[in-house]
This record gives C-alpha cells, structure tokens and sequence, in this order.
C-alpha cells in the first residue's frame, strides 16, 4: 500500500500560505488573527466568514479558494 494514500487533502489555506512564502505566525499577524484560529482553519477547515476575508486579503486569492 502507497503511504500517500492515506494522506488527506491538504488545506486551501495552507496551500495558499505556503505558495506565499508565509509561516502560520507570519500569516496570522498580518491578517490580524490569532495563531491557534489559523491552525482550526488549516487542520479542522472551520473558517469564518470574517476570517475568510482577512485572510482572503493577505494571501491574495478569492474567499471561495480557501474553503476546504
């Protein structure tokens, strides 16, 4: 059995982050969010409204792209 089968989609947001060259503290300070918020939304996909957009805005992607 391949060990990447039982890997799980990674998150839109951590993808977003990562393609920006941004560590989850790095991202978290700019969108003016608490660390521990963006580590529910890259590991269990709950986002909010309201986080959506500040994040939306940091990263430079739609809102729709970053929900899991």
């Amino acid at each position: 059995m391949n060990a990447r089968s039982n890997v799980t989609k990674r998150s839109p947001v951590r993808e977003a982050r990562e393609r920006a060259g941004l560590t989850r503290e790095q991202l978290a300070v700019r969108a003016g969010i608490a660390g521990s918020t963006l580590y529910l939304v890259e590991r269990a996909g709950l986002i909010s409204e309201a986080t959506a957009a500040k994040l939306s805005a940091v990263l430079g992607v739609p809102v729709e792209d970053l929900r899991p």
